[in-house]
C-alpha cells in the first residue's frame, strides 16, 4: 500500500497523445451527431410542408 494513502495510477493508465485524439475525436463525432440532429429538427416541419404543397399528379415515370 502506498504511503499516506496515495492512489498510484498504473503506467498505462496516463494520458499520451493518441489518448487525447482518441478523445477528441470521439468528443467532436458526438458533437457532430447532435448538430446534424438539431438541424433536422429544426428543418423537418418546413420540409415537410413544403412536400405538402407538391402537385399530387405523379410524373408518369
Amino acid at each position: 500500500m502506498p504511503p499516506n494513502n496515495q492512489v498510484v495510477a498504473p503506467a498505462d493508465a496516463t494520458a499520451g497523445p493518441s489518448r487525447l485524439l482518441s478523445s477528441l475525436a470521439v468528443l467532436l463525432a458526438v458533437l457532430m451527431v447532435i448538430l446534424d440532429m438539431t438541424i433536422v429538427n429544426v428543418a423537418l416541419p418546413d420540409m415537410m410542408g413544403t412536400l405538402e404543397r407538391r402537385p399530387t399528379r405523379s410524373p408518369g415515370f
